[in-house]
C-alpha cells in the first residue's frame, strides 16, 4: 500500500465525466476519507439532510487514504471529485498537504 493521508498536487488529467470547474494545472488537495458506502447510518443521515449528497467523513465503512487504501506518496494518484478541494492561489502545496486531514473540505468548498 502507498502511504500518506494528506496529498496535495496539481491536476494533470481529467476523466470524461468531470465537472467543468476542475481544470488541468489547478492546485488541489485530496481529503483523507473516501468511498462512502451509501447504506450505513452515517451515509443515510447525510444524504437525507444534505440533498442526497454523500460525505465519506460520516460513513461507517469509508476508506482512508494511506491507511486503508493507497495514499498520496506516489508520483500520480487518481481521486474522485467529491474528495478533492481547490486550493487558494498562493498556498504552497507543502503548506496545503497537512490541511487535508479531517474536515478541511468545509473550509475550502
Amino acid at each position: 500500500m502507498t502511504p500518506s493521508h494528506e496529498p496535495a498536487g496539481i491536476i494533470v488529467a481529467l476523466g470524461s465525466n468531470v465537472e467543468s470547474k476542475w481544470k488541468i494545472g489547478q492546485h488541489v488537495g485530496v481529503i483523507n476519507f473516501r468511498n462512502p458506502c451509501g447504506t450505513c447510518a452515517g451515509c443515510q443521515w447525510h444524504s437525507r439532510d444534505y440533498d442526497g449528497r454523500l460525505d465519506a467523513r460520516y460513513c461507517e465503512n469509508k476508506t482512508m487514504s494511506g491507511i486503508t487504501a493507497d495514499g498520496g506518496f506516489a508520483q500520480y494518484i487518481v481521486a474522485a471529485t467529491y474528495a478533492i478541494v481547490a486550493l487558494p492561489e498562493g498556498l504552497e502545496l507543502k503548506q496545503a498537504a497537512p490541511l487535508m486531514c479531517a474536515g478541511v473540505k468545509l473550509a475550502f468548498s
